[in-house]
């Protein structure tokens, strides 16, 4: 009977503790859904080469800041993002912007050119735009930044039309001409790792401009561009006003050429031979051309029209006293773009025979004008 009123004691004593506990944990449960938040923070690192720099934006934005100093370069930056998770009360956590300002040594090089640094992350090195930071959980994802730092160095170097990448393929019937490029300036100072450089300047070819996208481009195309990205992925960067450079890139037509038979040559001033006591034997009656230049242009016109276009002129008041060979005169209506040459891509000649009239004595003529030269029909 003893036993028996002892244990329905317990029973209830235990009975009511664990509902006591219950309404406990429910209240606690409610309380901290409705009090407390958590919270992930996605941090960018970046770095600055001034303290006072860092400590400016640390105020106006979150972000995990590290300042190195100008004499060092940062090789490698493989986590550009650190989360934090911060658990809390609800009016702490809400709008809360978290930044941390991470400061490498000046000495960090030692005696050497290059070398690994990493910071460990904890909760001291983070600040609230409110201040001290409450939470009661504050956890860092990955808590470890990892560096590779050099020592930095500056080389000028020459750019000229070698440097120029180009990329795309331009408007039909044009081509680009990477040899004709400019550049401006021509020459400029590169900074960066001290290997880097030293390698740039071992091998010059490795030295690549941004490439410059011709795609559909008939027109030369003028761009501002940097360093290629592979180099800029090295720690190089251009010493110039905005780490750029002027680039002009010619596109030009498409040049073809074809052959134009039989062009009659008109001969002019015949009455001059017979002044001078000679008669004509022989002369060239026609030539054989190579008509060049852009294709659109050429491919717009028929064979007839060709001829049409083109005179070949020869004054007998330039003729010597018996047979030789001159150059013809070209007169053409055709665009200044478009050559006109003989089949041995030379300026054009005829061969001629000339013989006194019987009985009568050759004059000598004036001197010469000029070689033939290709001149617009009016």
């Amino acid at each position: 009977m003893k036993h028996s009123l002892i244990f329905t004691i317990l029973r209830k004593d235990l009975g009511r503790k664990l509902v006591a506990l219950v309404l406990a944990l429910i209240v606690w449960f409610v309380l901290d859904h409705n009090l407390s938040d958590k919270r992930p923070f996605t941090l960018d690192v970046e770095i600055f080469k001034l303290r006072s720099e860092a400590e400016k934006e640390r105020k106006t934005r979150p972000g995990i800041f590290i300042v190195v100093p100008d004499h060092i370069i940062v090789r490698n930056l493989p986590r550009t993002q650190i989360t934090v998770e911060v658990r809390g009360l609800k009016t702490d956590v809400d709008g809360m912007e978290l930044s941390a300002v991470l400061e490498t040594p000046e000495d960090v090089l030692g005696q050497e050119h290059e070398v690994r640094h990493s910071f460990v992350l904890d909760r001291s090195q983070f600040r609230s735009q409110r201040g001290a930071i409450s939470a009661s959980e504050f956890r860092i994802r990955p808590r470890r930044i990892n560096l590779i730092l050099a020592e930095r160095t500056s080389q000028t170097f020459d750019l000229d039309f070698s440097n120029v990448q180009v990329a795309g393929i331009p408007r039909g019937g044009h081509y680009v001409d990477t040899t004709q490029c400019r550049v401006e300036p021509s020459q400029v100072e590169l900074t960066g790792p001290r290997s880097a450089i030293a390698g740039l300047r071992a091998d010059p070819s490795r030295l690549r401009l941004e490439s410059v996208d011709m795609n559909g481009q008939g027109l030369d195309v003028a761009r501002q561009v940097g360093l290629d990205p592979e180099l800029i992925a090295q720690g190089i960067e251009l010493v110039t006003a905005g780490k750029v450079v002027s680039v002009l890139v010619p596109v030009l037509p498409e040049e073809t050429e074809q052959e134009l038979l039989s062009v009659p040559v008109q001969y002019d001033s015949a009455g001059d031979l017979v002044l001078r006591n000679l008669r004509l034997v022989e002369a060239t009656p026609s030539l054989d051309l190579i008509v060049g230049g852009p294709r659109h242009v050429l491919d717009a016109l028929t064979d007839e029209q060709l001829r049409k276009s083109i005179t070949l002129k020869f004054d007998w008041r330039d003729a010597g006293l018996e047979m030789a060979t001159e150059k013809v005169r070209i007169h053409s209506s055709l665009p200044g773009s478009v050559r006109v040459l003989g089949l041995d891509r030379r300026e054009p000649e005829i061969h001629y025979q000339l013989a006194p009239i019987e009985g009568a004595e050759p004059i000598n003529p004036e001197p010469p004008g000029p070689p033939g030269a290709q001149e617009e029909l009016p």
